[in-house]
């Protein structure tokens, strides 16, 4: 079973990240386990990027990230949040992935041993790192530069003499291909597939030009990528093997969706396992309490009825024993001692110091009244039940507490799922800010200037109606009017509130902002003779529909139908569509610990079935619907 990626994979698997992130923007960051990130991108599509020490790749199932974010993770978002990659590679042939971001360093992720993240800036230089480390050949701390592990063979430009004398040892060829040039068992043996040979033979002229050969075509290989699903031997490929041709695989559209999903089956796999681990280990212990104190209760079960017979048998006895008694005292008054006494009666005498001697397995003190010495064994026998009932209350207790671990085990199971969980899939419109307005009709925003672009060239027909801010670099509005009939007035006045609270006026500081609105056909990237329109501007010519001093606030609300949603925009149209919603307006507080009071708000008033599913919304998908700048809580 595969259990981390090899330098085969991850030659591999760096050709799709390279193209799927080269011109995308860094977002956010996450610390999602004690060595884990998740890396957010945005591009034509927002992707998510998991590094473990044992694979990498862009996911489409759900990972859980904390409230709460590590300080390695803030670290990292500050150095790299809104800077475009510009590279992704492999360091040679070694288990080592690099991430250039343009103007904020590199991003070196090492694949082996326990892993590491060392960021880098721009002179090679350690700023931040998940661990530092420390080998006899090289030190990784922040503030020194750093230094790469010692040198592997890079069969991906080695030469057929190069590859040569890497294959002179006397072993098995197989063994050689396998250590010599670092592919690991399992792709030295699809080498030596591919080549015809016999793996345990000797490396020899012919056999070391047939493996070459070999080992360069599977380089090659166009990407096929498989699962291999064989109960003793689950892997995944870059392509497909003659070693596997006889099992049973799984075809994947690219070998990033194939890491994907088979390290994150393992991956739900392990996080199942641990959800129930402490719950597990507390029912072992209480079955083992409860098991000492079934016994511990037989115990005193007995002996508070072994006390209580020998109670009983002196009463039996009352005479019998009363005469021995009397006799002692007899004896005492002739000057005979008490023991002597006994001894001619053939009674043994238990211990001389407590003056006592047995009777009938019954110990009996000769200083006591027949009585006396019934009472003190009944006495016993009431203690002994006394602390029987003590304990059977505890055995209850014990139970009890079993019972409850046992339903929160059971409940914790039905929460898993023995499947990773995929994201929702995105729609078409989400690149945008987007909302569906209190009339049912979708509006779309841009969120930068490129969008801008796009969502204008693009995406408005003839019927659709455009909004704008009079501040400058304000983001397009357009109201999607697919059945071509008159738009309502509250989906017009959603739409001017959306178009104010996200343009730069909420940053400033503003209150209220000036918007218009215009057909399609006044919006141009015609430019006036003389002027220049950059990126995302565009010339507005005609009569506009003013909406002036449209207030800037905005609500975040969650969706609990189904699967549960973050959505935000106009107050109205997230009123109207969301359970649970909080309004916002522009205040002092940072867009990070507004969403936490946001969020806080909303656990604080709803019900418990839906806390619970709110309390696992990442506060990113709660943050990317806050306007940029700062914002308060503000009443509806």
């Amino acid at each position: 079973m595969k259990t981390q990626l090899s330098s085969l994979d991850i030659s591999f698997l760096v050709k799709e990240l390279s193209e799927k992130l080269r011109g995308a923007r860094v977002d956010r960051i996450y610390q999602i386990g004690e060595r884990d990130l998740r890396i957010d991108f945005r591009a034509a599509e927002k992707a998510e990027m998991i590094i473990t020490p044992a694979y990498i790749c862009l996911s489409k199932f759900q990972h859980e990230t904390p409230e709460k974010p590590s300080n390695l993770a803030m670290l990292l978002r500050k150095a790299l949040s809104g800077g475009i990659v510009i590279d992704v590679q492999q360091h040679r042939f070694d288990r080592i992935v690099e991430i250039t971001v343009e103007g904020r360093g590199k991003l070196v992720i090492e694949l082996f041993s326990r892993g590491n993240v060392i960021l880098l800036d721009e002179n090679g230089v350690i700023m931040s790192i998940m661990e530092s480390q420390e080998w006899k050949d090289r030190t990784l701390k922040p503030g020194l530069p750093y230094c790469y592990p010692p040198e592997t063979p890079d069969i991906k430009t080695m030469s057929l003499n190069e590859f040569a004398v890497k294959l002179s040892d006397r072993k098995e060829i197989v063994r050689i291909i396998a250590s010599n040039l670092g592919l690991g068992g399992i792709y030295a043996n699809e080498v030596i597939e591919r080549a015809g040979l016999d793996a345990e033979a000797l490396p020899e002229k012919d056999s070391v030009d047939r493996s070459f050969n070999a080992l360069r075509n599977m380089l090659e290989s166009p990407i096929d990528a498989r699962i291999i699903l064989d109960e003793d031997n689950t892997d995944v490929v870059p392509f497909e093997m003659l070693s596997y041709a006889k099992e049973e695989s799984l075809k994947k559209d690219s070998f990033n969706d194939a890491v994907d999903e088979y390290f994150t089956k393992i991956r739900t796999a392990s996080e199942n396992t641990g959800a129930t681990k402490d719950l597990t280990t507390q029912i072992k212990k209480l079955n083992r309490a409860i098991e000492k104190q079934h016994e511990t209760i037989a115990e005193m079960t007995g002996a508070a009825e072994i006390r209580k017979d020998k109670g009983d048998l002196i009463y039996e006895h009352f005479q019998e024993i009363g005469d021995i008694l009397k006799g002692i005292k007899d004896a005492k008054k002739e000057g005979k001692k008490w023991m002597a006494y006994l001894q001619e009666k053939g009674l043994k005498v238990e211990n001389p110091a407590d003056r006592s001697f047995i009777f009938k397995g019954v110990e009996i003190f000769v200083d006591k009244s027949v009585s006396k010495n019934a009472a003190l064994y009944y006495e016993k026998s009431k203690k002994a039940r006394s602390k029987l009932e003590g304990a059977q209350d505890a055995l209850r207790k014990s139970e009890y507490g079993l019972g409850k671990v046992h339903e929160r085990k059971v409940k914790t199971e039905a929460k898993l799922s023995e499947e990773p969980v995929e994201k929702k899939k995105a729609e078409w419109y989400e690149k945008f800010r987007w909302f569906i307005s209190s009339d049912g009709l979708l509006v779309l925003g841009g969120r930068d200037a490129a969008t801008n672009e796009i969502l204008v060239k693009k995406h408005v027909d003839p019927n659709d109606f455009v909004f704008h801010s009079t501040v400058h670099g304000a983001p397009f509005f357009v109201v999607k009017n697919t059945s071509g009939g008159e738009i309502p007035e509250a989906t017009k006045l959603e739409a001017a509130q959306a178009a104010a609270s996200y343009s730069s006026a909420w940053n400033d500081g503003f209150g209220s902002s000036d918007i218009y609105a215009m057909k399609p056909e006044q919006v141009t990237k015609t430019a006036n003779s003389g002027e220049y329109l950059g990126r995302g501007a565009f010339v507005i010519r005609g009569e506009r529909e003013w909406f002036k001093g449209t207030e800037l606030k905005v609500a975040i609300g969650f969706k609990v139908d189904g699967e549960i949603e973050v959505i935000g925009g106009p107050v109205n149209a997230v009123k109207k569509h969301a359970k649970h919603y909080v309004t916002i307006g522009v205040g002092t507080m940072k867009s990070g610990d507004l969403a936490r009071e946001v969020k806080a708000i909303i656990l604080r008033s709803t019900n418990k079935e839906d806390g619970q599913r709110i309390k696992a919304v990442d506060l990113g998908e709660i943050q990317k619907w806050i306007p940029a700048g700062k914002g308060m809580v503000v009443k509806g």
